[in-house]
């Protein structure tokens, strides 16, 4: 799915906001941070996969992943609107695996907007149907319905999904942090297109406005532009419909 664009013309409440305030037409750096996790992820030695270091909107940071897999994974959790965070290697737990207490480390921490915990594996498919692992899973299911969390198991499998195609078109545009203005005006402006308007054309009409397009494209991520993400044609082309408010999952940076 590409996004189309066009010669848009410039739209004065714009270019009002950016005659006051030049620096809201850039995005702010995101942090650079890298995130702690419950053991090391970069060592010495050699390893038969690749480390990706991923820079995360919804973490405001940089998520350590153990591979490339790893980190297409954290990226379509950017478009997971239930998810407020979340976290690489979170923790030593201890569970029992065949009887046996055992130390595992979780790939994956997710955390929703109502505290409620998932821990999540993220394996090649292959690798999920070994005895090992499938013990593994089991102690993991036991454990975290103990402590009232959920288990998860992720595999390449989850990302051929129309979800994680529209996930990745709309998380290209959003390389930065929204300036406060520019987000509460980009809103408004919004609210005043005809409800025929697709995505695709708020899109193109913004073009002369990349960090205005960040913050459309950031608020689709976070449901609180509605657009049906797990459409198999393409959310692009569809209609939209605004929340009554924006800006609770992600930060925007002050002007």
């Amino acid at each position: 799915m590409q996004i189309q664009t066009n010669k848009a013309k410039r739209i004065p409440i714009f270019e009002d906001l950016f005659a006051h305030y030049p620096r809201c037409a850039y995005l702010a750096m995101r942090n650079t941070r890298v995130l702690e996790t419950a053991r090391s992820v970069f060592k010495p030695g050699f390893r038969n996969h690749y480390l990706v270091l991923h820079s995360s909107r919804l973490n405001d940071g940089i998520v350590q992943c153990e591979s490339g897999l790893e980190a297409k994974i954290c990226s379509l959790m950017e478009g997971l609107p239930h998810i407020a965070s979340y976290r690489s290697q979170p923790a030593a737990l201890q569970i029992r695996i065949a009887g046996r207490k055992q130390t595992v480390f979780p790939d994956l921490l997710a955390i929703d907007g109502t505290g409620n915990v998932t821990y999540i594996d993220v394996k090649p498919h292959r690798h999920t149907l070994t005895d090992s692992f499938l013990a593994r899973s089991e102690g993991m299911t036991a454990y975290t319905a103990e402590i009232g969390g959920a288990y998860q198991i992720l595999t390449e499998k989850d990302l051929n999904s129309p979800r994680n195609k529209n996930v990745s078109t709309f998380l290209s545009r959003c390389n930065g942090i929204v300036r406060r203005p520019l987000a509460e005006l980009t809103w408004h402006w919004l609210g005043t297109l005809p409800t025929t308007t697709t995505i695709n054309e708020a899109l193109n009409t913004l073009d002369p406005y990349p960090a205005a397009q960040s913050a459309l494209c950031g608020w689709i991520l976070d449901g609180e532009v509605i657009a049906d993400l797990d459409s198999t044609e393409g959310t692009l082309h569809q209609t939209f419909q605004q929340t009554a408010q924006h800006g609770r999952r992600v930060r925007y940076a002050p002007e």
